[in-house]
């Protein structure tokens, strides 16, 4: 989709917020030495405090490039209101003190003290905001998907991916399908973007091997043991052959082998292996797999 009104005026906001601190610091320091130390410090605020916790200092900046939004997700109003008032306050602060720069000391002093006191409530109130929200200010889409139905199948999305689902839905309802033939559980309904017993699937017509290893890969890739959130965890020792199995599952949705050995970047003997196998025993050696994989080890 494309970016909403008030993300658009918080970003010019918050870029004439950003700006005013930069004329500020060109007032009273050299321009040769202003600039460089107005860019780095722009950068630095904007850009590496993603990489830094606490989580709040991310979603006062305006930056929502790294926490807004995934397809099924939207951004919560403080997202945008506290950026909003943290570079309302730079602003407002800054432009106080160039109001008087060619005053007298001491009321440039006082001032200086008092554009002080504003960005210090301005980020407060700013941090307030977002202090409880994690990592990104977001929550789950609240808008109504839109679904076609396929061969006794419903792939639904959200409605400015309509065109993409409706041609991708053939390729997605015949990876289905070959997955059920290998006795796989797939849903018969299924919205992108939104987990279902522990599938999902993207709609991407120009991709149709990429949608086959989505939908194929994704009730492993999904797997999240709760036992990882232990001090003492480590992954379970079937973490190593992952990858087998995720290329079993994308040659089982209907992907060539060649495909599947070259993106997991294995060797074929293994899968070729499993293949020959009766399809029983690759049921039976995939569910083992799905079990393991869904449990932990400990640091000893």
């Amino acid at each position: 989709g494309k970016p909403t009104v008030g993300i658009i005026l918080m970003a010019v906001w918050a870029t004439t917020g950003y700006g005013a601190v930069g004329f500020l610091l060109g007032w009273f320091v050299p321009r040769l030495v202003a600039v460089p130390i107005a860019f780095a410090g722009t950068w630095f605020w904007v850009a590496y405090t993603p990489a830094i916790q606490p989580f709040w200092l991310r979603n006062v900046t305006g930056n929502l490039g790294t926490s807004c939004c995934a397809l099924n997700q939207e951004l919560l109003p403080v997202g945008l209101w506290a950026p909003v008032i943290a570079t309302g306050a730079l602003l407002l602060a800054s432009a106080l003190v160039l109001s008087v720069v060619e005053a007298r000391v001491e009321v440039v002093a006082v001032v200086c003290v008092l554009a002080a006191a504003i960005v210090g409530v301005g980020f407060t109130g700013a941090r307030g905001l977002v202090r409880d929200l994690g990592a990104d200010p977001v929550t789950d889409r609240t808008s109504r998907q839109v679904c076609v139905s396929d061969k006794e199948q419903t792939w639904c999305t959200w409605p400015e991916k309509q065109i993409k689902l409706d041609r991708s839905k053939a390729v997605l309802t015949d990876a289905a399908n070959q997955l059920r033939a290998a006795g796989l559980d797939v849903p018969r309904r299924l919205g992108e973007g939104i987990l279902t017993d522990g599938w999902e699937f993207y709609a991407d017509p120009d991709s149709p091997e990429e949608m086959r290893r989505i939908l194929a890969g994704s009730s492993i890739a999904t797997l999240y043991p709760a036992c990882m959130n232990d001090d003492d965890a480590t992954a379970s020792e079937a973490s190593e052959s992952e990858p087998l199995v995720l290329a079993w599952l994308e040659v089982k949705a209907g992907n060539e082998e060649n495909v599947a050995l070259e993106y997991h970047d294995m060797q074929p003997q293994d899968l070729r292996e499993l293949l020959e196998r009766p399809a029983a025993e690759q049921l039976a050696w995939y569910r083992s797999m799905h079990e393991a994989l869904n449990t932990c080890g400990h640091i000893e």
